[in-house]
């Protein structure tokens, strides 16, 4: 056998070697895909646990409550103790022990919030209650109702009403902090020093 012919047959196995492996690279790459799909996916907090609200929120018609948290319907106040039903790639579905476990639907709007699902799940809802003691006394009343007022630190306004929507305060250090009581209508919270000074409606 000649070596011309020699290489060309060693030249066909080694293709034939190759088309025979071609699958069994695609199904290890498909794998390895899966795998860092799974990895890089947002926790799943459906379980039977006990989870704490990390600040105060507003059911609209009882069962809806936007990520950018308008102040209207039924308040659910920080450490309202709640269990988590269902997460979906658009909401999180929860259940309040203290309004007869209402099914309600915490929804994102990640233009408005500026953080994507598993952010807004972590910072809304928490294994441990807010430590309310480290609080002025004096305003634990106010946050209890999800009433902002002035003199409140950063930290209380937060347990009070929830974080600002992102797309208009994009930074928790600046001195005013817009809200949205509803769709059309909109509220900025004014600090000097760390406190509250002044309610914009």
């Amino acid at each position: 056998m000649t070596n011309t012919s020699k290489n060309r047959r060693a030249l066909f196995a080694a293709r034939a070697s190759y088309c025979l492996n071609q699958p069994r690279r695609l199904l290890l790459a498909g794998a390895v895909f899966l795998l860092a799909l799974l990895l890089a996916a947002p926790a799943a907090w459906a379980d039977d646990e006990v989870y704490y609200t990390q600040v105060g929120m507003w059911a609209d018609q009882g069962v809806r409550v936007m990520g950018t948290n308008y102040k209207r319907g039924t308040f659910i106040p920080v450490n309202s103790e709640v269990k988590i039903n269902r997460v979906t790639r658009r909401a999180i579905e929860f259940t309040v022990p203290a309004l007869s476990d209402q099914r309600i639907q915490l929804v994102n709007v990640p233009n408005h919030t500026q953080v994507n699902n598993q952010e807004l799940q972590e910072r809304t809802f928490g294994r441990q209650p807010v430590d309310l003691d480290r609080f002025n006394p004096e305003m634990l009343q106010f946050i209890r109702r999800g009433e902002v007022k002035p003199g409140m630190t950063r930290d209380e306004v937060i347990a009070t009403r929830g974080y600002p929507p992102g797309h208009e305060t994009p930074n928790l250090e600046m001195d005013q902090w817009r809200y949205w009581e509803h769709r059309f209508g909109t509220k900025l919270v004014r600090f000097e020093d760390g406190k509250v000074v002044e309610i914009i409606h």
